[in-house]
C-alpha cells in the first residue's frame, strides 16, 4: 500500500514568524491554491475516516484508488504553492 501523505497543516507557513515567507498579500490565485489545497486535504481526512470504517473489499479498493488520485491532487497543490513561494520548504 502507498504510504499515506501527513496530514500536518501544511498552511502554518504562512503564519510562522520564524521562516522566510514573501511579503506580499495572496494574489486570488494563491487564494485559490490555499482553498483548494484545505478542501483537499478534508478530503483525505474523510477518506482515511471511510477507510477505517469499510470491511467490504471492492469499496476498499474504491477508496484506496480514490484516496491515491485525491493525494495526488494534495501533492500537486503543494508544489503549486512552492513554486509560487506561499510556502517554503
Amino acid at each position: 500500500m502507498a504510504q499515506a501523505i501527513p496530514l500536518s497543516n501544511p498552511l502554518r507557513f504562512l503564519f510562522d514568524r520564524s521562516r522566510k515567507k514573501a511579503n506580499r498579500p495572496l494574489s486570488p490565485e494563491d487564494r485559490e491554491l490555499v482553498m483548494g489545497l484545505e478542501s483537499t486535504k478534508a478530503d483525505l481526512e474523510y477518506l482515511h475516516d471511510r477507510f477505517d470504517q469499510t470491511t467490504d473489499e471492492v469499496l476498499l479498493d474504491a477508496l484506496i484508488f480514490e484516496r491515491k488520485a485525491t493525494e495526488l491532487k494534495y501533492k500537486y497543490y503543494i508544489s503549486q504553492m512552492k513554486a509560487r513561494g506561499i510556502v517554503q520548504g
